[in-house]
């Protein structure tokens, strides 16, 4: 090896180590998150039905297609930069913060033209969003400086507030503004922390030079942000104006339990993706080892546990969130097959913005949007059965565009990004099936509570006999960072 190879992979080394310390913190705060949001969401569940989780849906496709102008896109450049001058820095906040009391202003007045359950609820959701302006910044520069334990305490505080109001007023009999309520309370004790232990002042307004040139930069993430929710909420309007809140209900769960695991297993390595990658830009034989091994150990949890949960669904929809809810069963299903395409894709759209690269990002979720708006709209009048089948077929339609980006921009290719994950996911797939039988077979004599306990109990020592068989150094690399136990300094 020569001294370049030598020094490629020894920074390979260094950027995976902090890159896996950082995934572990963001792991912890992203697990607990999950662990209180389904507890909050059993309750809930039982207590209000599907009707008010649909319209409160339906209002927050709205404020959520608004709140990527203040939710972080626009400050990606305090991450990015090498070198962030205070100009910069203080710029973050001022083109973030008038933005979010701009559109609390428009929503309030808009929703006052409408007499809908979801309008009278609309300026209410809106305050999140100059909460959520207000902090853009101070969390921008956390990720930057890698304080992902701090970020980790902040969201758990903010996960912990907003469930105890969400559960205390759904059990005072305050319907759909439960989960309004459970959400401000969220943000602001997210945005609260944030400045707290930031411990960012925005001084005064920066020169327009600097705003102008944070905003450009921000403006390509922008457009990737908008199009991402655009392909997120498409499906959730076209269910509620078409099939109404009852089907948006059940189809907001399904996508719930989706969103969870994915926040779970995949979330902590998108949380520290961008910056790991900014910081290696400009070694492409680091960042291919860091992409290929990032993906093996993605498609190693999320294989299992996607399928996993699609295999016990069955029984642990209408054990935990009430009978109610059994007609979610199928579309979580389907929609948790997404999972295993999110593997190998949760990091394509953080590497060509880590190395610069805005464009290519904006077409992808462009295609994936236009697609997502055509296909749910034909599934619509099918069911919401349908429109998850819809958007599955469109999250697998796509992940070759990407693919082929990140082979243009970092040179790996194509075949070895698939090949990444193909063997965990294999030995994923006779697990679940496995699994699936004992559920089907056990839940009648045993009862649903024992059926869903040993189910990963039997699940998660054959997946790993599996994986050991079948792909020994997947394993190996997956038990080693299941067993990383060292903390950041941050």
């Amino acid at each position: 090896m020569n001294r370049l190879d030598a020094t490629a992979a020894e920074e390979a080394r260094l950027g995976a180590r902090r890159a896996a310390v950082s995934a572990i913190w963001s792991a912890i705060g992203r697990w607990g998150m999950s662990l209180i949001s389904v507890i909050t969401l059993a309750v809930t569940a039982r207590l209000l039905g599907p009707s008010p989780f649909g319209v409160f849906a339906l209002a927050t496709s709205l404020t959520a297609m608004a709140n990527i102008l203040v939710a972080g896109s626009l400050t990606e450049a305090l991450i990015q930069r090498s070198n962030l001058t205070d100009e910069e820095r203080r710029a973050g906040f001022w083109i973030t913060a008038p933005i979010g009391f701009a559109l609390l202003a428009a929503f309030a007045v808009g929703a006052s033209f409408f007499d809908d359950p979801a309008a009278a609820i609309l300026p209410w959701c809106a305050l999140g969003l100059p909460l959520s302006g207000l902090a853009s910044a101070p969390f921008a520069m956390l990720i930057r400086e890698h304080r992902f334990r701090a970020l980790s305490a902040i969201e758990l505080a903010a996960a912990g507030a907003g469930s105890c109001i969400g559960i205390g007023l759904a059990l005072g009999g305050h319907g759909v503004f439960s989960l309004v309520f459970q959400e401000l309370t969220r943000e602001l004790v997210r945005s609260t922390g944030a400045f707290l232990v930031s411990g960012y002042r925005p001084g005064a307004p920066p020169p327009l030079a600097a705003m102008a040139s944070v905003f450009r930069f921000g403006a390509g993430g922008l457009g990737v942000a908008f199009l991402v929710q655009a392909d997120r909420q498409i499906p959730r309007l076209i269910i509620g104006l078409w099939l109404g809140a009852q089907a948006l209900g059940i189809f907001t769960l399904a996508m719930k339990l989706f969103d969870t695991l994915s926040q779970l297993v995949l979330g902590p390595f998108g949380a520290v993706a961008m910056s790991t990658v900014a910081r290696l830009q400009h070694n492409l034989p680091a960042l291919r080892a860091l992409a290929t091994g990032s993906m093996r150990v993605a498609a190693g949890l999320a294989g299992p546990g996607f399928l996993g949960l699609a295999a016990v669904a069955p029984v642990l929809v209408p054990t935990v969130f009430g009978a109610s809810w059994a007609g979610a069963v199928a579309s979580a299903q389907i929609l948790l097959l997404i999972g295993i395409r999110s593997s190998a894709s949760t990091f394509n759209i953080a590497i060509l913005r880590g190395v610069g690269m805005s464009r290519e990002p904006i077409l992808i979720t462009a295609v994936s949007a236009v697609l997502t708006a055509i296909m749910t709209a034909i599934a619509a009048p099918f069911g919401v059965l349908a429109v998850a089948t819809a958007i599955l077929l469109r999250s697998y339609s796509t992940w070759p565009l990407g693919a082929w980006y990140v082979k243009r921009a970092i040179g790996l290719g194509i075949v070895d990004q698939a090949k990444a994950g193909a063997l965990p996911v294999a030995a994923a797939l006779v697990m679940a099936v496995i699994v699936y039988g004992f559920v089907i077979a056990a839940n009648d004599p045993l009862g649903a509570w024992p059926t869903i306990a040993l189910a990963p109990l039997l699940g998660v020592p054959l997946y790993a006999l599996l994986l050991r068989i079948v792909a020994p150094g997947d394993f190996g690399a997956l038990l080693k960072f299941i067993k990383t136990r060292q903390t950041s300094p941050a």
